[in-house]
C-alpha cells in the first residue's frame, strides 16, 4: 500500500485595500503532495499539485493570480514516483501610489485636483490611486503626501522531475507598504514591476524609486521559498511584509 503524505499549506499574505477592492498580495504557494491531494496555497497563490496511486491524473503545481505577487504551487508526485509533475508559475507584482483628492466647499472648484500621473487611474471615494501592472514612470504634478504599495514578484513552484518526491510551493513576492509618503512636485519616479518566477524561478524586484520589493524564493525539492508551503509533511509557510519600512524578504 502507498501512504498519502500532503504537502504543507502556503503562508497566507498580507490584505491591503489601497486599489479600492481589498486583495491579498504576497502569499505563498502550496506544497505538493504525494499520492493524495495537494494543499492549498495563501489566497490568490497556486495549489499544490496532488499526486494518486493510479498515477493518472494531472499533478502539476496551479499558477498564482497575476500581479498579486503570489507564489506558485508545488509539484505533487504519483504514490509509486513515476508521474511527474511541473510547478506552477508565480504571479507578477504590483506597484500602486495613492492620495486624497482635495475638494473644496462648493461652489468652489478646483481646477486639477490630480496631484499625480502614470499607470491606469482609479478614483474611489476621496482617493485617486495609480496602478501600475507593467514598468512605466510616476510623476508628481504637485506637492502632495502618498501611500505606497511596492509586492515583488511570487516565486514559482518546484517540479518531481528528477526528484522523485513532491515539492515545495513558490514564496510570495515582499509586500512593501508606505504611508503618508511626501511626493514633490516636479519629481518622477521609474516604475519596475516584477515578474512571476517560472518552474523553480525566483520572482522578480518591484520598485518605485528607491523603494524595492524582492520577488519570492523558487520553491525547491524539500521546502518552500519565503513563504510558500513545503512539500509532504513539511511546515506551513510564513510572510514577507513591510508596513511603513523598506527592508528585505526573508527565507521561507
Amino acid at each position: 500500500n502507498v501512504t498519502s503524505t500532503p504537502g504543507a499549506a502556503g503562508g497566507q499574505g498580507y490584505s491591503c485595500d489601497i486599489t479600492g477592492a481589498t486583495v491579498v498580495y504576497g502569499s505563498g504557494g502550496g506544497g505538493g503532495a504525494r499520492a493524495g491531494n495537494g494543499a492549498a496555497g495563501g489566497t490568490n497563490a497556486g495549489l499544490g499539485g496532488a499526486g494518486e496511486t493510479s498515477n493518472t491524473v494531472d499533478i502539476n503545481g496551479l499558477p498564482a493570480v497575476a500581479n498579486t505577487g503570489s507564489g506558485g504551487g508545488g509539484a505533487g508526485c504519483g504514490g509509486n514516483y513515476v508521474n511527474w509533475g511541473t510547478g506552477g508559475a508565480g504571479g507578477s507584482g504590483l506597484v500602486v501610489a495613492r492620495y486624497a483628492i482635495p475638494r473644496a466647499p462648493a461652489p468652489v472648484a478646483i481646477s486639477n485636483p490630480w496631484r499625480m500621473s502614470g499607470g491606469f487611474p482609479v478614483e474611489y471615494g476621496n482617493y485617486r490611486a495609480h496602478v501600475f501592472l507593467g514598468n512605466a514612470t510616476l510623476r508628481v504634478l504637485t506637492t502632495c503626501l502618498a501611500d505606497v504599495l511596492v509586492v515583488g514578484g511570487g516565486g514559482g513552484g518546484a517540479s518531481t522531475l528528477f526528484q522523485f518526491a513532491p515539492n515545495g510551493g513558490g514564496g510570495g513576492g515582499e509586500v512593501v507598504y508606505l504611508t503618508s509618503q511626501l511626493m514633490s512636485a516636479g519629481s518622477s519616479f521609474p516604475v519596475v514591476v516584477g515578474a512571476g518566477g517560472g518552474v523553480v524561478t525566483q520572482g522578480g524586484t518591484s520598485s518605485l524609486g528607491f523603494i524595492q520589493a524582492n520577488g519570492g524564493g523558487a520553491g525547491d525539492s524539500g521546502s518552500g521559498g519565503s513563504g510558500g508551503g513545503a512539500r509532504r509533511n513539511g511546515t506551513t509557510g510564513g510572510t514577507s511584509v513591510k508596513l511603513n519600512a523598506i527592508g528585505m524578504g526573508y527565507a521561507g
